[in-house]
């Protein structure tokens, strides 16, 4: 069999599932059923997201890290033109240590053979084998996921640094290797230095089961390599978990990106979650008098009005939200940002609600020294890095902003969404607020702190910095569980609904069944009155 078969039964599909559908054919025809390959390999939806980044980029020196049984490496071998070589690296144990350690069935395969002899055995079926470069050893860490989970011997020589020396640079690399965290991370260390420019660093499982894992070392790598973006699917695609890191394009280069202010679709563009969040935000303080810095999402300025505020003013380069439900509308300062702002006085409450996610590094500076110079009781959100359609692409980590804050004085307290935790709580078939995407995860009150020495300065803000990311790798996590969870539940309830209409039509059947047995009787004996 080859990707060129025409006869392959999968030749009416689309390119992409038909190379997918050869290579777990060919696993097959080797002794490998699907449901043992895919287990832990990587799915079709993941498929189709990588296969669509190596065909916008058509790379021809590729690095992946973690081969396993070679899933991803032949189907990217199927797409590359010919001349392009992948160079694999994997721990390339025996299928049964790593099995082992994942708990999956055998399924009846032989698992005496080590990864990427299996791999290898598919891409000469395939005649790709002349595309792919095997590398048996840990490319960043010794460690391994059976070193990790169940036996400590079980770790490997590493030989990423040679590897990467002897054969990058590379314009495009796969990341999905040993998901733990520091693995990641030191992944991404010593991958990136061998990307070319222009090149791409894809990533799997940045959602789902490993994705806080990853996040939070794509976060820290993000914090350590300026001019890069991250970006990802929606939570609410939850069988979606491929990630890419590029480099940053050009300002000039940058589409514009429409105002996110009254997005019927959105949290902040959901007329109940607004007014909830008014009141939240005014039982904080109590205040007379409010700035927002930026765009006003969802007229929550206005909505403070409501709450007797009279002092109010909007500071940005676009109009204050109007709505025709307020008749009050706040004073508005024009300002872009690409300076600080200094107000004539200070306010009781600045707003800053996710305003900075398309800006540079400077005006990010400005605009969290034009925060401090309004007010010492800030409401401020800024979505974590990633989600397509949702986070900007200047969207930075939460440690990012707790380091700016806390050297200028402020710290961070999440103190608004534990109010609005059991309104989004997922374990209903309707709960108030369907979230369906990350926007909430960075919603947060920061206040002036007294002033620390030196030592126990530099000590604060590394607890901080850990307690505040460690809560968004939490929240974030729970909000894909979330997500997850309600799909389920709306799967269960299609299902009893189902269950129901089939319980209804059987018991309809059985009626017209005793009907027709009546009707066939009362023939019977009239045909018997009519001697028939």
């Amino acid at each position: 069999m080859s990707f060129s078969d025409p006869t392959s039964k999968s030749s009416k599909r689309d390119d992409i599932d038909r190379v997918y559908d050869l290579v777990l054919d060919s696993y097959r025809e080797a002794g490998y059923p699907s449901d043992l390959v895919v287990h832990w390999a990587l799915p079709r939806n993941d498929a189709r997201r990588l296969l669509n980044h190596l065909g916008e980029t058509r790379p021809i020196n590729l690095l992946e890290i973690g081969t396993f049984v070679g899933v991803s490496t032949l189907i990217m071998a199927a797409k590359i033109d010919d001349g392009a070589v992948i160079h694999t690296i994997d721990p390339n144990f025996p299928l049964a240590v790593e099995l082992c350690a994942m708990n999956t069935p055998a399924c009846g395969a032989d698992l005496t053979v080590r990864h990427q002899e299996l791999a290898l055995r598919v891409a000469q079926r395939l005649g790709v084998a002349q595309k792919i470069v095997f590398h048996a050893g840990g490319f960043s860490t010794a460690a391994t996921f059976a070193s990790t989970k169940n036996d400590a011997n079980k770790t490997v020589p590493v030989i990423g640094p040679e590897v990467c020396e002897k054969h990058g640079p590379f314009d495009f690399i796969f990341v999905d290797g040993l998901h733990y965290a520091n693995a990641v991370l030191s992944d991404l260390r010593l991958a990136y230095q061998y990307l070319k420019p222009g090149g791409r660093i894809v990533l799997h499982d940045v959602i789902g089961c490993w994705g806080s894992n990853v996040r939070q070392a794509v976060y820290q790598f993000l914090s350590e390599t300026p001019g890069l973006v991250f970006e990802h699917g929606h939570y609410a695609d939850i069988f979606d978990s491929i990630g890419v890191l590029k480099h940053f394009p050009p300002r000039e280069d940058r589409q514009s990106v429409a105002s996110r202010t009254d997005d019927p679709s959105g949290l902040f563009g959901h007329s109940e979650f607004m007014a909830h969040l008014n009141a939240i935000v005014y039982s904080l303080s109590s205040p007379k008098s409010v700035v927002s810095l930026g765009g006003d999402r969802g007229g929550l300025l206005l909505d403070l009005a409501h709450c007797g505020v009279q002092d109010l003013l909007h500071v940005g380069d676009t109009p204050p939200y109007v709505s025709k439900a307020h008749g009050t509308l706040p004073r508005m300062e024009a300002f872009a940002f690409e300076g600080v702002y200094v107000p004539s006085r200070r306010f009781d409450l600045c707003l800053c609600l996710g305003s900075g996610d398309e800006f540079e590094e400077q005006q990010l500076e400005n605009l969290i020294e034009s925060c401090i110079r309004c007010s010492d009781t800030i409401v401020f959100a800024a979505t974590p890095p990633g989600e397509l359609g949702i986070a900007g692409r200047g969207a930075r980590p939460i440690g990012w902003w707790v380091r700016r804050f806390w050297r200028r004085g402020y710290r961070f307290h999440d103190m608004i969404r534990p109010s609005l935790e059991p309104l989004i709580y997922p374990y209903s078939y309707s709960p108030t607020y369907p979230v369906r995407s990350s926007e909430l995860l960075n919603l947060y009150v920061i206040r002036r702190e007294p002033a620390a020495g030196p030592e126990q300065g530099c000590l604060l803000e590394e607890v901080l910095v850990e307690k505040e990311s460690r809560i968004e790798d939490l929240s974030l996590q729970a909000v894909f569980n979330g997500i997850l969870l309600q799909d389920t539940l709306k799967r269960l309830k299609a299902s009893e609904n189902l269950v129901a209409r089939s319980d209804a039509l059987i018991k309809e059947i059985m009626q017209s069944e005793e009907r027709l047995r009546r009707a066939a009787g009362w023939i019977t004996r009239l045909r018997r009155r009519l001697g028939l």
